[in-house]
């Protein structure tokens, strides 16, 4: 059997199932994310892309702050045979294109943050 990156993360999906893998914040509480929720999230990305009609080795770039969509996405573009390509949330649009660009990628994953007002934070 093949050791890659797809192999021990479901390995540790199986293994950890509903324990928390990864927390987000949201709406003022953080919310946790099970292995088995990054699994599932991790492969729906990955039919998705297969149904945009990826073609393995191809490249998928991702922008965004750090994050459980951002990882699944990552290990999404992985399942489906794909290179995952990595843009920091700081880029400027002519960079991002660049990079999407140059590695040849038919999707661009952009996750969107928004930060929480003061009066969010306030009423938290």
């Amino acid at each position: 059997m093949e050791d890659s990156v797809v192999v021990r993360f479901r390995k540790n999906a199986e293994k950890q199932d509903g324990r928390p893998a990864a927390y987000k914040l949201v709406g003022g509480a953080w919310r946790p994310y099970s292995w088995r929720q990054y699994w599932d999230g991790s492969r729906g990305f990955a039919g998705a892309l297969i149904g945009l009609g990826h073609e393995p080795g191809q490249a998928v770039t991702i922008v965004g702050n750090n994050c459980p969509e951002w990882v699944m996405a990552d290990v999404g573009a992985m399942i489906a045979r794909g290179v995952p390509a990595g843009i920091y949330q700081t880029s400027e649009p002519h960079q991002v294109a660049y990079v999407t660009n140059h590695c040849e990628a038919i999707v661009c994953v952009c996750l969107l943050y928004t930060s929480p007002s003061p009066r969010d934070v306030e009423e938290s």
